[in-house]
């Protein structure tokens, strides 16, 4: 009797440990299943597909989980270099990580061969293609006309081809200040879910409206807008235009950017430049020196406009004189922002080993530089 007992015993212990392992590795398998774990502690969202540049909090890692700090300029090639082809070799030189590209549908409406061509030309010369449409801008009603080109077949699909390397800038500075952050929000949504379920899974930049220029839309609605996305995958641009004297402080500078750090969302600088406007640069100047310093010591993105525009003589924002490096314009704004301030592109730009070689330096993909 004593025998029989103590045999139950054992069977039972036997059949808990049996039951004990089996839970645990129901619940391993549920929970790998959902995330990745990367060795800084954050998790990848499993839905992403393989091989694409990905958001995680603050920060954009590139499609082997290299860090990515965006430091480049705005160039304006649809008009004059469509294929970029004089401008990527020369913005290439001063070692630029990212070109974000001036694409517009005017007349003669550019092709999606040639798309496809200028982001192919970007990724040859060791740069980040980032496309944005200009359709939209300070017209909050042309965002719908965005989606529905980013979202036709024959875009899909350019974009689909390059979507290991590329950035998708929805609309450039869509809507003006009487944009809501509810019509803000609600309207970003719809674009996401749109773009989405028509396979793009790149990341989506979403700029500021108010011209760019209102932080408060992108710091108030982006983790609502990151938690819409099935992707999880949004860089949100801010584009300080605002001078000196018209509320362009260096102390506006400093809380915009400790806000996106404090929110853990991935704040770029879109668009910043030497002045305002061109009808009186040096009344209206931008706290440019400080955007590119205060930026960099906090790992936030940059982008300059413009690397050329428009004629002979170039315009008060070009860094260019005409396209070609070291030919350099609107001292000391040009030299400074392309190569000799500390906080220049040549000394902080850092391109993804990805991005040089075409592939990932090993064949494990963990987080580097955190």
């Amino acid at each position: 009797m004593v025998m029989s007992v103590a045999k139950v015993m054992v069977i039972g212990i036997v059949l808990f440990c049996v039951l004990l392992v089996a839970s645990w590795y129901a619940f391993s398998c549920y929970w790998d299943s959902d995330t990745t774990e990367t060795e800084n502690g954050a998790s990848n969202n499993a839905s992403l597909p393989e091989g694409v540049m990905k958001v995680e909090g603050r920060f954009l890692y590139d499609k082997c989980g290299e860090k990515v700090v965006l430091r480049g300029v705005n160039a304006m090639i649809v008009y004059w270099d469509r294929e970029g082809t004089i401008t990527f070799p020369e913005v290439a030189k001063t070692g630029a990580s990212c070109v974000r590209i001036f694409w517009k549908l005017d007349h003669p409406t550019p092709t999606p061969e040639e798309l496809d061509l200028a982001i192919a030309n970007c990724i040859a010369n060791k740069m980040i293609p980032m496309v944005g449409l200009w359709d939209a801008t300070g017209d909050w009603s042309k965002l719908g006309f965005c989606v529905d080109w980013w979202t036709s077949p024959e875009i899909v699909e350019v974009v689909k081809k390059h979507e290991d390397c590329l950035l998708v800038n929805i609309a450039n500075e869509a809507g003006d200040f009487s944009v809501t952050k509810k019509e803000f929000q609600d309207g970003y949504e719809d674009a996401i879910g749109r773009m989405r379920a028509a396979g793009i899974h790149t990341p989506l930049v979403i700029d500021a409206a108010g011209w760019g220029r209102g932080e408060d839309y992108i710091l108030n609605t982006g983790q609502y807008l990151l938690d819409a996305d099935p992707d999880h995958n949004l860089i949100f641009s801010w584009h300080p235009w605002d001078p000196v004297n018209s509320g362009g402080t260096k102390e506006r500078i400093k809380a915009a950017i400790d806000a996106s750090i404090a929110k853990n969302i991935c704040m770029i600088i879109g668009e910043f430049s030497r002045c305002e406007f061109c009808d009186d640069p040096e009344g209206k100047p931008i706290e440019w020196q400080y955007i590119m310093e205060y930026a960099g010591k906090n790992e936030i993105g940059w982008l300059a406009w413009v690397w050329w525009c428009c004629g002979d003589p170039a315009d008060c924002h070009s860094i260019t004189t005409d396209k070609i490096y070291s030919h350099w314009n609107n001292p000391p704004w040009g030299e400074e922002v392309a190569v000799t301030s500390p906080y220049s592109i040549k000394n902080t730009s850092v391109r993804p080993y990805s991005i040089v070689h075409g592939h990932c330096q090993n064949s494990t993909s963990i987080k580097e530089n955190t």
